[in-house]
């Protein structure tokens, strides 16, 4: 049966190279590669050849840049890694099902394909401006992971070295554009949304995740206005309010209870002696302490300080280490009451802080954080390409660019010296690249 199928895609990966391309299958890859663009390519590069030539000009100075920029954050990268292995890297790496939820893959191979694809765009159109002659432009993937490439029939000696390093530096100058272009939409996100979404009005939640305490009680839809006494309106007051709930400030507060509340309680605080059949919850004051209902508590009184805060006792909660109990307030008007760490609070919604306009209910509230997480994969991936390709390491752009650089710099160094200089700057700089990569999978797993 799998020699069936594989036979099947066999010759259907043939029948597709006599219309599309060349299909290329191994073991552990899949390549693609296609004439179709070279007339696009050519186009582009002819009919705008003036400022091409200024913009893969201003690609090498940002590359010489990137150069020394890769030594210089990667060696103060790996210092890092062996002082602080704990602490959040200059570089980190991205591990799928590691750092890289599952759930987000699509968007982390994407933007490797998307800054892959354009990188190789400023290759082949520095290239076809500079009268290389050009083959084609290709796709494949390896381990899983998708990439793009180009292909040129000849060598560039024949080229000067400022010419041939418009081509070498043209990748990481494109990916340098892309990111900054990334950025700008991220900035822009929010205001291009108005039309559509309400902001600055609390949280949508969109998900509730299967099996937490909230499930069945907050729902998909629900808009939480505020935690505890901290007034919620966007991404940021969002994050800040659970910083506020696990800090000391809010574990030293109570709740102002009426005196007729605390006469209810009685002198009973047989939960505050390990009671676990008690259905009520120990709170203290005055050095007394007693079990009473917590929800009630909660859902109808204010927070305190102390008994100046209140008509009536402030008596506060004790509680578990690491444990919270916290008002949520909903904008239907809806108050809940959830005990437990904050932190799992957090991790059991997912939220947006775009709510859509009455005549646009049938729009999702992930839509923007759908465009603003596939933004910030690609402006991260391409920054990261950007800089480590122009590592001037063997087989890496950055490799071809430093011999080109020194022959630049130096016109009356011998051959043998600049091959010589050239070696030693790519075996320090791999293994420095290969130690940074090592060394920051083992910090991760």
């Amino acid at each position: 049966m799998l020699y069936i199928v594989v036979r099947v895609i066999h010759e259907y990966v043939l029948s597709l190279n006599s219309r599309y391309g060349e299909i290329s299958i191994s073991f552990w890859s899949i390549s693609f590669f296609t004439t179709k663009f070279n007339p696009w390519f050519h186009n582009i590069a002819t009919k705008y050849s003036g400022f091409l030539k200024v913009w893969f000009g201003v690609g090498v100075v940002v590359g010489l840049m990137l150069m020394l920029g890769s030594i210089v954050i990667l060696a103060i990268n790996l210092i890092w890694i062996v002082n602080r292995p704990k602490e959040e890297l200059v570089l980190t790496p991205m591990i799928p099902g590691v750092n890289v939820p599952t759930n987000q893959l699509v968007y982390y191979f994407l933007a490797i394909l998307v800054s892959s694809i354009l990188h190789e765009f400023g290759h082949a159109i520095a290239g076809i401006r500079e009268r290389v002659p050009f083959s084609g432009f290709g796709l494949f993937v390896t381990f899983m992971h998708p990439a793009a490439f180009v292909d040129f029939r000849v060598e560039f000696d024949f080229l000067t070295q400022v010419q041939q390093l418009k081509i070498y530096c043209a990748g990481a100058w494109h990916n340098v554009v892309i990111s900054l272009f990334c950025f700008l939409l991220l900035f822009a996100l929010p205001f291009g949304m108005v039309p559509f979404y309400k902001q600055n009005e609390g949280m949508v939640v969109t998900n509730v995740v299967q099996g937490s305490t909230l499930e069945g009680h907050v729902l998909p839809g629900d808009v939480i206005i505020q935690l505890a006494d901290f007034k919620i309106t966007d991404f940021n007051s969002y994050h800040e309010s659970f910083n506020y709930l696990i800090s000391e400030n809010y574990q030293s507060k109570g709740f102002c209870a009426s005196d007729e509340f605390i006469e209810e309680a009685g002198n009973d605080d047989s939960c505050c002696k390990g009671d676990e059949e008690s259905s009520s919850f120990c709170f203290e004051f005055h050095g007394r302490t007693i079990c009473a209902p917590a929800k009630q508590l909660v859902l109808e009184n204010q927070l305190c300080n102390s008994d100046l805060d209140c008509e009536g006792t402030c008596i506060k909660p004790r509680l578990p280490p690491d444990t919270q109990l916290i008002r949520i307030s909903l904008a239907n008007g809806t108050n809940l009451a959830f005990l437990g760490p904050a932190t799992h609070l957090f991790y059991s919604l997912d939220v947006s802080a775009f709510q859509p306009r009455i005549i646009f209910f049938f729009l999702s509230p992930r839509i923007p954080l759908m465009i603003a997480k596939f933004l910030q994969y690609v402006l991260s991936m391409s920054s990261a390409l950007a800089l480590l390709n122009m590592a001037p390491v063997t087989y890496l752009d950055g490799g071809w660019a430093c011999t080109s650089f020194l022959k630049l710099f130096f016109p009356r160094l011998e051959a043998s010296k600049v091959q010589m200089i050239i070696k030693w700057i790519g075996i320090s700089t791999g293994i420095l690249l290969v130690s940074n990569i090592v060394l920051s999978w083992i910090a991760f797993t």
